[in-house]
C-alpha cells in the first residue's frame, strides 16, 4: 500500500459531515471528526464539514469511544493493561469565547487519556489565541466518561471543567504541566508579497525564562498580491505551512504524535522524525501550489493528496495551528484586532 493510499481514507473520514446520528462509535486507532453546535473556525476551507470540529484520537486498537449526542455523553473505553504509561487517546472540542471587549475568538478545550495498567490519567487544558480575559464560553457541553476496567467508570471532564479550563486557563495549564509561551515575529512588520501572514515562535517555560524551541510560520507564494486569511489561503491553494525546530528540547513524543494526529505519519520523508522526532535546525512543511500538494522535511519533499485538509485540520486542531491562523486573519483584515498570542496551551 502507498502512502497516498494509506493517507487518503483517513482524511475521507475527517471530511465527511453526514447528518449526525444520535450515537457514534468509533473503534481503532485512527482520528475522528463529529459535528459540533459552534461552526468551525475554518469553514469552507477543504471538504470537511462547516461544523465538524469535534475530534477523537485513539491510538491503539484496544480504545473505542462512543458519543451519544442527545445525552452529551461521550464514553472512552478501554479495559487493556498497560505496563507503561501509555497515551490511549483525546478529545478536542472547539468552541468560541466572548472577551471582556466583547470580540469573539476560537478556542478550545483538549483531553488527553493516558493509562497505566488499569488506571486512566486524565489531564485538561484550554486553547486560546491570546491574553484577553474570556467573559463567556460557547462550547459543546459534554460529559466524558472513561472505562477501564469492565462494570467501573470515571468521570474525566465536565462542561463546568471546560469552562474552568478557558476562564482561568493559567491555573488548569499549571494543573496540566503545559505552559507554553508565545512570541509574535510579524507584529511590528508590514506584509510584502512573499513574507509570511503570521510567524511565531513557541517557548516552554514562562516569560523571560521561556525557552524557545519552535517556529511556525504561514507563508503565501509569490502569486498573492495582499495577505489572505487562513481561509482564503487553504481554498486558493498557494502556501507553506512550516514548523522549525530552534532547539533540540521539542519533545519528541508530541512531534511524533502530531505525525500521527494529522495524518502524514507514513510519509517516507518524514521517517527519520518519526523515529527520532524534530532534530534543532530541521523544517517540517506542508504545501501546496499548483494544484499538488506535499510534506516536506528540509529541502526533501513528498506529494501527498488533500493536503488543504491535512493543513486545515492543523490550524484547527493544533493550538500552534489555531494561533497561526488567527494571526493570519488579523494581518488580513478578516477578524477583528486583538492583543498579543498568550502564553495558553
Amino acid at each position: 500500500m502507498t502512502f497516498a493510499s494509506a493517507l487518503l481514507p483517513l482524511l475521507l473520514a475527517q471530511a465527511a459531515a453526514p447528518a449526525t446520528p444520535a450515537l457514534l462509535t468509533f473503534k481503532g486507532r485512527g482520528v475522528y471528526t463529529f459535528d459540533s453546535a459552534i461552526p468551525c473556525p475554518l469553514q469552507g476551507a477543504g471538504a470537511r464539514g462547516a461544523n465538524a470540529c469535534n475530534r477523537i484520537a485513539l491510538d491503539d486498537n484496544h480504545t473505542t469511544a462512543t458519543v451519544d449526542v442527545a445525552a452529551k455523553v461521550i464514553t472512552f473505553t478501554n479495559t487493556f493493561g498497560y505496563a507503561e504509561t501509555r497515551v490511549i487517546g483525546d478529545l478536542l472540542l472547539l468552541g468560541t469565547a466572548q472577551t471582556e471587549a466583547h470580540k469573539i475568538d476560537p478556542v478550545a478545550v483538549h483531553l488527553k487519556i493516558e493509562k497505566h495498567g488499569n488506571r486512566a490519567i486524565s489531564k485538561v487544558h484550554g486553547h486560546v489565541v491570546n491574553h484577553d480575559a474570556i467573559k463567556t464560553v460557547a462550547l459543546d457541553a459534554y460529559e466524558v466518561k472513561i472505562v477501564t476496567v469492565a462494570g467501573k467508570s470515571e468521570v474525566a471532564l465536565t462542561p463546568a471543567l471546560a469552562d474552568k479550563a478557558l476562564l482561568d486557563s493559567g491555573l488548569m495549564d499549571r494543573l496540566a504541566g503545559a505552559l507554553v509561551e508565545v512570541r509574535d515575529n510579524t507584529k511590528a512588520r508590514a506584509w510584502s508579497r512573499g513574507a509570511p501572514i503570521a510567524d511565531i515562535d513557541i517557548g516552554v517555560g514562562v516569560s523571560k525564562a521561556a525557552k524557545w524551541v519552535l517556529n511556525a510560520r504561514l507563508v503565501p507564494g509569490g502569486t498573492w498580491d495582499h495577505a489572505p486569511g487562513a481561509v482564503e489561503l487553504l481554498k486558493t491553494g498557494d502556501w507553506s505551512l512550516e514548523l522549525k525546530a530552534l532547539s533540540s528540547l521539542v519533545p519528541k513524543e508530541v512531534v511524533q504524535r502530531d505525525l500521527f494526529l494529522f495524518g502524514v505519519e507514513g510519509a517516507k520523508v518524514l521517517a527519520s522524525v518519526k523515529q527520532d522526532g524534530l532534530a534543532k535546525g530541521e523544517v517540517l512543511s506542508f504545501s501546496m501550489k499548483g494544484g499538488k500538494g506535499a510534506v516536506g522535511l528540509d529541502a526533501n519533499t513528498e506529494e501527498i493528496p488533500q493536503a488543504a485538509e491535512v493543513a486545515r485540520a492543523f490550524l484547527e486542531f493544533s493550538f500552534i495551528g489555531s494561533v497561526l491562523a488567527n494571526q493570519a486573519d488579523l494581518r488580513s483584515g478578516a477578524a477583528a484586532p486583538s492583543p498579543t498570542p498568550a502564553a495558553a496551551h
